[in-house]
């Protein structure tokens, strides 16, 4: 599984999507597919609501320049 945080929302990629291998032969999807997918499967990769808040609270401190 791989996270993503997209337009301030957590996306979250399922292991069992089919994405291409990166070019060390490692089972990760690679970068740009990854984003792809993200992009073209929103409402599918989306995090639930409730843990767009608690990432929300997580990250609330932080600020950044």
């Amino acid at each position: 599984m791989q996270v993503f945080l997209h337009r301030g929302e957590l996306h979250i990629i399922p292991r069992e999507a089919e994405l291409s291998a990166d070019d060390d032969g490692s089972t990760s999807p690679a970068l740009c597919a990854a984003v792809s997918y993200v992009c073209t499967h929103h409402s599918v990769t989306v995090a639930s609501a409730l843990i767009q808040q608690v990432l929300q609270c997580r990250i609330s401190g932080y600020h950044i320049s």
